[in-house]
């Protein structure tokens, strides 16, 4: 697992259940957990005492390191990143190279809020060469190379399924950003997004601005909080006639509290679709640990279009 933060207790619960699972091949060893995480929500800005001493802990992120110590007490392998930016991941490779392998990926944080307020996504895939590039990837996070540090050592490849071509890509060793910007730049008709932090610091913005000058529908939602920045380029682009409007948190159905709008997804021309942990930022382009990957699949586009469409009419209003 490479994740940016662990804070939901049911995943906590399950991989703690999945460490002490001895493995059916071979029953005098245990299945192996190993987990990197970003450090900066394990660490306590008081320092900790001598035993037998008054301790006060800083309460934030509190969950976060019980859970560290309880994965650690059923001997999981746990790491954090030391990415001077943001270690961003956010996927699980299971079993690779057994007949049950799977890739779990998507925008969501293994968090209570991740899971259970905010508008979020998760995609599984089982192709054994898509799993192979995300398994390249967490060893290469696992020896302790980080953002810029990281090695261009693998292409990026592109694999077909059927009649559908993924091509799965990873920040900052391929430069994903300018791979949205090419299929921006193809987009023939319309162009859906539903997108949690876009800065005016990445080349995709520029992009789009393009892409309505060429009469290019351009539609779709950004969270609230992270809009209200002056660093969005959306007053730019609705300016150019794009279509776009901002989650309303309060208006959210059968949530407990007020989510995000957490989606970093894209839809060009009702066929590739456009997901994963990256949001269109110059950031998470150069420095963060991303994953982006595009899916040349008319149905599977359809299906996460009607999601932005549902959010764009009925959790979101006008700027």
């Amino acid at each position: 697992m490479a994740v940016q933060e662990l804070e939901n207790p049911a995943i906590a619960t399950a991989l703690e259940a999945a460490s002490r699972r001895q493995k059916t091949s071979r029953p005098d060893r245990r299945i192996s957990v190993r987990i990197v995480v970003e450090s900066d929500y394990l660490r306590e800005s008081k320092a900790v005492v001598p035993a037998g001493q008054p301790n006060e802990h800083d309460p934030e992120f509190e969950q976060n390191r019980e859970i560290m110590t309880r994965l650690l007490r059923s001997a999981s392998h746990y790491k954090m990143d030391f990415n001077a930016s943001t270690f961003h991941q956010k996927f699980i490779v299971r079993d690779f190279n057994k007949p049950k392998e799977a890739v779990l990926t998507g925008s969501t944080n293994f968090t209570p809020t991740g899971t259970g307020s905010n508008l979020n996504s998760v995609v599984c895939f089982h192709s054994p060469e898509i799993i192979d590039a995300y398994r390249r990837e967490w060893n290469q996070i696992n020896a302790g190379l980080f953002g810029r540090r990281s090695p261009v050592g693998h292409k990026a490849k592109e694999v077909t399924i059927g009649n559908t071509k993924v091509f799965p890509l990873f920040a900052p060793d391929h430069n994903p950003e300018l791979v949205i910007v090419n299929a921006i730049l193809k987009a023939q008709t319309s162009i859906d997004i539903a997108m949690f932090t876009f800065s005016g610091s990445s080349t995709i913005d520029d992009a789009l601005l393009a892409a309505l000058d060429r009469g290019v529908t351009v539609k779709g939602v950004l969270d609230r909080s992270q809009s209200a920045h002056d660093y969005s380029p959306h007053p730019a682009l609705i300016a150019k006639g794009a279509q776009l409007r901002r989650h309303n948190v309060s208006t959210l159905p059968g949530f407990t509290k007020p989510g995000k709008l957490h989606h970093k997804s894209m839809v060009v021309d009702d066929k590739v679709l456009i997901t994963g942990s990256f949001n269109y930022t110059g950031k998470a382009n150069r420095f963060n640990d991303e994953n982006v990957f595009f899916i040349h699949n008319s149905d599977v586009a359809a299906h996460f279009k009607a999601e932005i469409t549902r959010i764009f009419d009925d959790l979101a209003v006008d700027f």
